[in-house]
Formats: structure tokens, sequence, C-alpha cells
């Protein structure tokens, strides 16, 4: 689990987020990760298969 939770950290901070965890004796512990929203870019083109690129 150790490292998972290190992998995430690494990702989340990686993105400008937060990692941090709260724990209680006997109670487990809950881990809080927080990331910045994406900045809207304006609409993005998808292309289908087979078809031409179209606004999403």
């Amino acid at each position: 689990m150790a490292v998972a939770v290190a992998v995430a950290k690494e990702l989340i901070t990686a993105h400008g987020g937060t990692v941090s965890a709260d724990s209680e004796p006997g109670g487990g512990t809950r881990m809080n990760l927080r990331l910045p929203r994406a900045e809207s870019r304006g609409p993005r083109l998808i292309p289908a298969p087979g078809t031409e690129p179209r606004v999403a």
C-alpha cells in the first residue's frame, strides 16, 4: 500500500495537487487527494473512427 500512496503522491504533486492524511488510532486512515481544476481551452476536436473530426 505504501508504494501506491507514494506513486499517487508523485503524480498528484506533478500536476499541482496536494496529498494529506488524517488518522485516528484504531479508526483507520483517510487520504485526501486534491487536484486543481483544468483550465478551459475551448472545444476539443474528437475524431470518430471513419469520420471527420467534430467539436465536442
